[in-house]
C-alpha cells in the first residue's frame, strides 16, 4: 500500500510541476491578436536546481515584439525529478505576430 501511495505521489508532483507556465512580453506584442505564429521552439538547459544556466534558447533571437512563453513539460519534469535535480530543462517558445499593423 505504500508503494502504491508514494507512486501515486510522483505521478502527481511530475504533473503539477509541468503545469506552471511563464509568459513575458517584449515591445509592443500584441497579445489580443488572433493571428500569432511560433517562431522559435527551444530548450533552455541548467544544472544544480536552476543554479548554472548552460543554455539559453533565445541568445541570439534579433525580434523587438515577441512572446516568450516558458514552461516545463511532462518529459522535462522526469528528467528534473529522474535526476533530483541535477539537471533541469525548460521548453521555450516564442510567438510572434503574423500580421504586422501597416502605418
Amino acid at each position: 500500500m505504500k508503494l502504491n501511495t508514494l507512486i501515486l505521489s510522483l505521478v502527481i508532483m511530475l504533473l503539477l510541476s509541468s503545469c506552471a507556465v511563464q509568459k513575458e512580453y517584449f515591445g509592443t506584442y500584441d497579445k489580443t491578436e488572433s493571428n500569432t505564429t511560433i517562431y522559435k521552439k527551444e530548450k533552455d538547459f541548467y544544472l544544480f536546481w536552476d543554479r548554472i544556466q548552460v543554455r539559453e534558447a533565445l541568445k541570439t533571437l534579433e525580434l523587438e515584439n515577441y512572446e516568450k512563453i516558458t514552461k516545463r513539460s511532462f518529459l522535462d519534469g522526469v528528467i528534473f525529478y529522474g535526476t533530483a535535480g541535477i539537471f533541469s530543462f525548460y521548453t521555450v517558445k516564442v510567438k510572434v505576430n503574423s500580421k504586422t499593423p501597416t502605418e
